[in-house]
């Protein structure tokens, strides 16, 4: 039989994360996956969020943010390991990583573009406060006649991604009420916001901030829908409010002179998309 093996030597069972990395470092990467490894996991590389660099490193903000926070939430494990897992992974039940001699282990975080509010995952995992916010926004020419959403009835939209078409589709009065016309890249649409073939353009905040024209526009006030990120942990999990925290000390210049969290939002997202809020339970 095997011998199931937990990373927190802990009757709570803390927590434990996925994906093959290579790596070195006392406090670091590990070079070999023990007892007092952390395992944190991933199912897919999602820019940018977690995704293999040109030299084939695992990289991202998700990455990033996961080691800037490490020394704060390792408890007494020594080193760290991400694995890569199947899309039906359970973090804190299934086994994320099994070694040549047999010993399973499991990893109690789920990092890598991990949504909330889909499905039945709220009521199925716990997670850590909002960290990134996608909106799903609508674009116009700065000047023009369209001040609100009541202003697109009749009007002609380009709609671009999937996740803007999904958003539209459950505003059925505003779909219902123009007419629709699908666009590639958020390139595409603007350069027909700008010929004036479309009178706005329905996209995911993600695509259109980063542009270096997008002052050239307005975006309507509202949002079509929210797509939120986090870290997933087992249900009931009492570390999340540990982790929650971390990231806090993390953006307070109260604990490190600065905010060091806003920036590497902004260098990943080219914006700050970050909704991350919180009010920690107790002074330190």
């Amino acid at each position: 039989m095997k011998i199931f093996k937990k990373i927190f030597a802990s009757a709570l069972c803390l927590m434990l994360i996925v994906s093959v990395f290579a790596g070195c470092s006392k406090a670091g990467e590990a070079d070999k996956i023990t007892d007092k490894t952390m395992l944190i996991a991933y199912t897919d590389e999602v820019e940018p969020f977690l995704y293999k660099d040109k030299n084939g490193k695992l990289t991202g903000f998700d990455v990033d943010l996961f080691k800037k926070i490490y020394d704060n939430v390792k408890n007494d494990t020594k080193n760290y390991e991400f694995v890569k897992v199947d899309k039906d992974y359970k973090v804190g039940d299934d086994v994320a990583y099994t070694d040549k001699d047999g010993n399973e282990y499991i990893a109690y975080t789920m990092i890598g573009a991990v949504k909330k509010n889909v499905g039945s995952v709220n009521e199925d995992f716990s997670f850590t406060n909002d960290i990134i916010t996608d909106r799903i926004i609508t674009v116009t020419k700065s000047g023009n006649n369209i001040s609100d959403y009541n202003d697109l009835s009749g009007k002609k939209l380009a709609v671009v991604t999937d996740i803007a078409k999904a958003a539209l589709d459950k505003n059925a009065t505003i779909k219902n009420n123009n007419k629709n016309i699908v666009y590639p890249t958020i390139e595409d649409a603007v350069a027909a916001l700008d010929r004036g073939s479309v009178d706005a353009v329905v996209t995911d905040e993600f695509s259109f901030s980063p542009l270096e024209t997008a002052e050239k526009y307005q975006v309507l006030n509202g949002s079509l829908d929210e797509i939120s990120y986090a870290f997933m942990f087992k249900k009931g999990d009492w570390v999340v409010d540990n982790w929650t925290e971390a990231i806090y000390e993390l953006k307070s210049p109260e604990y490190n002179d600065k905010d060091e969290f806003t920036p590497m939002v902004e260098k990943y997202f080219g914006y700050n998309a970050s909704s991350f809020n919180y009010v920690p339970s107790k002074t330190k």
